[in-house]
Formats: structure tokens, sequence, C-alpha cells
């Protein structure tokens, strides 16, 4: 079989989800076959869950790849690019296509509804190796193929430093996450903290949202209702609390402004010298490894899907447990299952790592430049829409 043409079933960039298949559709794009792209956006609840349906507009605003928004084209695959969803139907209206599913997962086993939805897909598409063997551990049964991300091209100017405030001429460690549980910011903050003091030249830049979620679900359970105290609730505070226990504290510069331009992001990669993230589990890894394609190293718990791109052997891997997700503190976005397991990752080590890379920073602009090279071969766009197309083929 050969690809006629692809319609293409993706949330708007501005997640995960979105920034990924943007690059995907671009990479399609370029190889001449037609394509069209169906924003999904989000409908009705139906028992707590957000119902899911495809926009049907000519145009969402703003977006790369308007242009080709609902348009026209002969088409025999469809690709749905977003976690699986109750769809309501639409689905069965696609019967006589290719029917494709993107979409990735961050714990040793999916949810248990997932598999039922999987194999009704003539083709299941995941990010990295770890999750491959986690959907066919779970029973997916339909063929499940490994399409990793794209490496980013490098920004058409230089990127401007941002908003550092008075870090100046410090070693900068940086991340860039959500204040979740899975993402792991408290822990990230204290390796860092027992690590260096104000003496040690080191500063840290945190790009997050204004929300503690983990501290929100706890006080939705402990009063019963929807938290919005962002004195108890505010990652401002939350740092505030956390780096309040060290008198000598290092330099924190703390971001969360919502809806800022991708130069503000850029400006991080391009003035933060090492990347930090101890997530508990990620089906690929976007921000580590946009920073490895500049190259810029990262520190991150040696589990999961960055190890695809980073290697076994990967020097700056932080040890870890694997662990129930249960075990670990609600946030209100995941299901902690106890048949789940996600790592846990040894702070300590992390703290010693950055010990390690702010000691030597040639050994650092090293690992950075190795990687940077490995990604750029290996993830470039023509290699992995070639991987796209034989799995959508087979």
């Amino acid at each position: 079989m050969t690809v006629a043409g692809i319609r293409y079933m993706a949330v708007a960039p501005g997640t995960g989800y979105g920034e990924s298949a943007e690059e995907y559709i671009t990479a399609l794009r370029a190889t001449g076959i037609p394509v069209s792209w169906t924003p999904l956006v989000n409908g009705s609840r139906f028992r707590g869950e957000v119902r899911v349906a495809p926009f049907e507009g000519d145009e969402v605003g703003g977006c790369r790849h308007d242009d080709i928004c609902n348009a026209e084209i002969d088409h025999d695959t469809v690709i749905v690019h977003m976690p699986p969803r109750r769809w309501e139907g639409w689905l069965n209206h696609l019967r006589d296509k290719r029917l494709v599913i993107y979409c990735t997962w961050e714990a040793d086993r999916i949810p248990r509804h997932w598999p039922k939805i999987l194999n009704r897909f003539d083709q299941v598409l995941v990010p990295s190796s770890f999750n491959r063997d986690s959907f066919i551990a779970s029973g997916v049964t339909t063929p499940v193929s490994v399409v990793p991300h794209i490496a980013p091209a490098d920004p058409p100017e230089p990127a401007p430093p941002g908003r550092l405030g008075d870090i100046d001429d410090e070693f900068v460690f940086y991340s860039v996450n959500t204040w979740t549980t899975r993402k792991a910011v408290p822990e990230t903050l204290t390796a860092f903290l027992d690590t260096f003091t104000a003496d040690d030249g080191v500063a840290f830049a945190l790009k997050t949202t204004p929300h503690d979620h983990i501290a929100s679900e706890r006080l939705r359970r402990d009063k019963g209702r929807q938290a919005t105290d962002p004195r108890r609730t505010g990652s401002l505070w939350s740092l505030a609390r956390l780096a309040g226990r060290y008198p000598t504290a290092p330099k924190i510069h703390l971001m969360t402004r919502e809806g800022e331009p991708r130069s503000v992001i850029e400006g991080l990669h391009a003035r933060g010298q090492c990347f930090v993230s101890l997530t508990r589990g990620e089906g690929f890894g976007l921000t580590p490894f946009e920073a490895g394609a500049r190259g810029v190293p990262a520190i991150v718990t040696g589990w999961s899907g960055p190890l695809d791109y980073l290697g076994p052997d990967y020097p700056y891997l932080v040890d870890y447990d694997l662990v129930p997700m249960s075990d670990d503190d609600p946030d209100g976005w995941l299901e902690l299952s106890p048949d789940r397991r996600w790592a846990r990752p040894d702070v300590a080590h992390a703290g010693a790592l950055m010990r390690r890379v702010a000691e030597n920073p040639d050994e650092a602009l090293r690992v950075g430049a190795e990687l940077r090279e490995r990604i750029r071969a290996d993830f470039s766009a023509d290699v992995v829409v070639s991987r796209l197309l034989a799995a959508i083929d087979t």
C-alpha cells in the first residue's frame, strides 16, 4: 500500500501534543503528500470527561497550517493525534479509511480503558520504545510502531536571553515544567537548594504556571471544594515556602506568566547551561529533547522515553526507584493507580550531578555538543517522516 493523502486530526499548538503534531504535518507536507489538518476541540462534558470533536471551520487563527485547515483532499489515511477519548462515534464515519492513532503515556502500564479503544485502530504510533513496550504489555494488539519527535530547527535569529531578574554571570540551571507530581518540581528545586548556596555562583530559572497543582488538590481534599487561594496553592508561594528553609539559598528566578511567546522558552535554552527534570516518567520528553538539540546538556531521571535520545550510557541520568503511582501525592491531573509504576528520582544523586556539571563546565559543553549531533542526525525531519510513512504503510 501507499499513502495517497492524509487527514491529520490534532489539537492546535500550545501543548506537547499540539506542538509535535504541527512538526509532523510540516514534515509530511514537505514530501508532497496531500495533507489536510482538522483541529480537535473540546466540547461538552460527559461523566466528568471532556468530549472532543473535530473543528468545522476553515481557520483557527495564528497557526502554521491554517492554510490546510479542513482542506478538501483525496485521502486514504486518517491520523488522530491525541490520547484515547470517548469520541461519540465520529470515528465510525471514517471506517473506510486507514485509521492511525498517535499517543503517549508516562507510566509502565497505560490506563485500563485504553486498549479497547486503541484496538479499534489499524495502527498505533508512539514516540518511544518505552511506550511501545508498555502499550503491548497492557494488552494493545493493534501493531504499535515507534515514531519519535522531530528535532527542532535552530531559531531564525539568536534567541533573546529572556527576563531572568538579577541573574547575571551565574551558571544557570533551568527547567520548564508544570508544578505537578509527575514533573517533580519540588524535588528538582530541593536537589538544587540542598547542593548549592549563594556563594557557589549558580542560579536556577524555572518556567512553570502560576499553580501548584499538588497543593491545590491537597486543599481541595481537605476542604471538599475547588481550591483557589493563591497564597496556599500558587507556585510563587510554594517556592517561597521551600526556599525559605535555606538561609543562604542561591538565586532562583520564577517565571509563571501564561500564554507567553515561544521566544521565552528559546531564551531559556539560549541562556541556560544545563536543563534539569526529575520527572517521574515521560512518553518522550520534549523539553530536554529541545535543549539537547541546541547543545544544552540535561540532567534527567534515567527512565522512560528520554533514554531513546539520551542513550543508556548518558552521563547525567539520575538514579531512581520504580514505585506504584499511588505512593505519590495526587494532583488532580492523573489517576495515580496502584497497578502502574513510575520512577521516583534520587534527589541526592541529582544534586551530585548538578555539582558535577557546575564544577566541570567543559565536560558539560562536550556532552551537550555530542547530544546535539546525535539528535540532529537521528531525529531530523527526513528521518522521522520516513519512519512515520513506513509505519502507517505497514
